[in-house]
């Protein structure tokens, strides 16, 4: 089994995925707020 974490980062947002055997199981999106740490949304 071959897991693979990755992560998008741009000034707005950041992106979250997770792939096990090159299926993705699961994805997030972060958003920046205005102090510019990350919340995420599940």
């Amino acid at each position: 089994m071959r897991t693979v974490f990755g992560i998008d980062v741009s000034k707005a947002s950041s992106e979250v995925a997770i792939l096990v055997n090159g299926e993705r199981v699961h994805s997030y999106t972060m958003s920046k707020n205005l102090s510019n740490t990350c919340q995420i949304g599940i």
